[in-house]
C-alpha cells in the first residue's frame, strides 16, 4: 500500500530507559485520509492489508474509532506495524494479526473493515473468502485500485448498496473509494456509471471528467492499434466496442460538463 508518511517527533517523549521516540502524529495521503472520512465513528474495524498500520494509528489518534486489528499477508510490514502501533501509544488499542483476508477475524469482533491498495478482483475474492463473516459487518470501506465497477456490480448483487463515495488526485494518480452497507441499491441508469462511480456521477464530481479523459486517451491507443491490424471480422468486432465505448464515455462527460 503506497502513501506518503510525515511523523513529527519531539524530544521531550524520549523514553529513556527503552530508548525509544514516540510518533506524535501520523499524518496520510490524500488518498488514506479519504478513506479515513468513510469510516463511521466510533466502531470497531479491521484493516485488510494493513501494512505497516498507519491507516489504524490514524483512526485511533484521531479518536474516531474504538479499536482496530490488522491483518496482513506479510511479516516484514507486520513488524514495522506493531514498532508503530508501540511507538504511537495506541497498543490498548490495536491488534495486529498476520494472516489471509478476514480469515484472522472471529465473528463480532469488528464492526466494519477497510480493503485498499488492492485491485478490485483481490478484493471481491478476500470478500468471498470469508463471506459469513462479511455479510455480518455492518459496513465495509473499499478503494480498489482497478476494477473498481465490477466490485461495486457485485456488492450490489450481493445484496449491498454504495452509501458513499469519494474521489482525489494524489501524486498526480486519481483513487476512488467507496463505502458500502447491507441494503438495496438502485441500479444505475447506464452500465458505465458501475465504472466510474454512481454516487460521483450524480453528484457531478469534477474529477471524474479527469478520470474519463484517461480512459477516452486508451480507447484512442485501442482504436489506433487495431487501425493497423490486418482487417478480420475478430478486429472489427472489437472497434465497434471501443467504439461503443468511447460514445457511451463522452455522453457522460457532455452531461458532468452542462
Amino acid at each position: 500500500m503506497e502513501l506518503i508518511l510525515f511523523m513529527v517527533i519531539k524530544n521531550d517523549k524520549v523514553n529513556k530507559d527503552r530508548g525509544e521516540f514516540f510518533m506524535e502524529q501520523v499524518h496520510l495521503d490524500y488518498r488514506l485520509e479519504a478513506v479515513t472520512e468513510l469510516v463511521p465513528e466510533n466502531t470497531r474495524v479491521a484493516d485488510i492489508g494493513t501494512d505497516h498500520g498507519y491507516l489504524l494509528i490514524y483512526l485511533c489518534q484521531k479518536g474516531k474509532i474504538l479499536e482496530g486489528i490488522g491483518c496482513d499477508l506479510r511479516e516484514g510490514p507486520l513488524s514495522s506495524a506493531k514498532l508503530n502501533v508501540r511507538l504511537s501509544g495506541v497498543e490498548n488499542k490495536i491488534q495486529l494479526r498476520l494472516g489471509d483476508g478476514l480469515k484472522r477475524i472471529s465473528p463480532n469482533e469488528v464492526d466494519g473493515a477497510t480493503i485498499c491498495g488492492m485491485g478490485g478482483g483481490t478484493i471481491r475474492e478476500i470478500l468471498e473468502g470469508n463471506e459469513k463473516l462479511w455479510k455480518s459487518l455492518s459496513y465495509i470501506v473499499c478503494q480498489p485500485q482497478n476494477d473498481g465497477g465490477q466490485l461495486r456490480k457485485f456488492l450490489c448483487e450481493s445484496g449491498w448498496k454504495i452509501d458513499e463515495e469519494r474521489i482525489v488526485e494524489s501524486q498526480n494518480r486519481i483513487y476512488e473509494m467507496f463505502r458500502a452497507i447491507p441494503g438495496e441499491m438502485k441500479i444505475p441508469e447506464k452500465e458505465i456509471y458501475w465504472e466510474l462511480g454512481p454516487l460521483l456521477i450524480e453528484q457531478k464530481e469534477q474529477l471524474v471528467l479527469k478520470k474519463i479523459e484517461e480512459l477516452l486517451f486508451l480507447v484512442a491507443q485501442a482504436l489506433k492499434g487495431l487501425g493497423k491490424s490486418a482487417k478480420s471480422r475478430e478486429n472489427e468486432e472489437k472497434k465497434e466496442l471501443w467504439k461503443a465505448r468511447k460514445e457511451e464515455l463522452e455522453e457522460v462527460k457532455k452531461w458532468l460538463l452542462e
